[in-house]
């Protein structure tokens, strides 16, 4: 009788054991999948256009780019969020790197626009709805003004 008590113990452990551990890699794996935004953006436009943007540190996940005429025009109307346009690298290689797109960073891009708003690819879905916008697909960009170090400097 105890030998079948022990071995029920050891069969209940072992599925709880096994119950926790699926659990776990499910749970972990889910943690590591990341949900995009559809693009909802296919067809480019026909104009290549060279634009010198500027990022807008907003308190949000929004499209923080936009030319300076429009931030002069549009800051102070609390318009300017239906003026600011994403960007997407043509390619991968493109990706701008970690130490660009700071508040008040002006970079020119060449490239297109694509014809409708949306979202630029593999944009992260999280908890804040984020509305679409312009997507500026660039094909090259160069950098005219870099606020990494002043930033680094204010938050050492």
């Amino acid at each position: 009788m105890i030998n079948e008590v022990n071995n029920c113990m050891k069969t209940i452990f072992a599925f709880t054991l096994c119950l926790i551990i699926g659990c776990k890699q499910s749970g972990s794996q889910k943690e590591t999948e990341q949900e995009y935004y559809p693009t909802n953006t296919n067809e480019l436009e026909d104009n290549i256009r060279t634009l010198e943007l500027q990022n807008i540190d907003w308190s949000c996940q929004c499209a923080d780019w936009a030319t300076e005429a429009d931030i002069k025009l549009y800051q102070d109307t609390g318009k300017l969020s239906e003026h600011t346009v994403f960007i997407e690298p043509e390619f991968e290689s493109l990706q701008l790197s970690d130490t660009l797109g700071y508040n008040g960073d002006i970079i020119k891009f060449v490239g297109r626009f694509y014809k409708d708003v949306g979202y630029p690819k593999k944009y992260p879905i999280t908890e804040m709805q984020v509305d679409k916008a312009k997507v500026f697909r660039y094909s090259s960009y160069q950098v005219i003004r870099s606020n990494y170090r002043d930033f680094k400097l204010e938050n050492k």
